[in-house]
């Protein structure tokens, strides 16, 4: 048995989702390419990413394989929501206030299309906050 076949704690992981959808807003071509793990079981990257897809943040292909567990997306670029839902997140101090705000282990347990309502909601108010609406 491959390490791929073995168990992995596939639990959604807000962090690594960050850290993706920053580096696919950091791709400098529209070429559909696979992002590098770096660092991060492959399996784990690749539930993420397969999750990325699926709530349709990146425009990407699915070239994964029944012979392969491992998720394989090739990846264009974000899409508008992926961009909008990246834009939020994207600084530190605000990506740090969120988590300070909706708690580390909610973010976990939210959908991602609420994460992505929140963050964007904080970002309008304190952009309103800086130009004095």
């Amino acid at each position: 048995m491959s390490n791929i076949e073995k168990d992995c704690d596939v639990k959604r992981d807000m962090e690594l989702i960050r850290s993706i959808l920053l580096a696919i807003q950091s791709k400098s071509n529209l070429n559909y390419e696979p992002i590098p793990s770096t660092g991060v079981d492959e399996l784990l990257f690749g539930r993420h990413m397969e999750m990325l897809y699926n709530e349709g943040l990146i425009e990407a292909i699915d070239g994964s394989s029944v012979d392969n567990p491992v998720p394989n997306i090739l990846v264009k670029d974000l899409s508008w929501s992926g961009h909008d839902f990246a834009g939020s997140i994207e600084k530190d101090e605000w990506w740090q206030k969120i988590k300070e705000q909706i708690g580390p282990s909610a973010l976990a347990s939210l959908s991602i299309k609420t994460i992505k309502d929140l963050s964007l909601a904080w970002v309008t108010s304190h952009i309103k906050g800086i130009i004095g609406l």
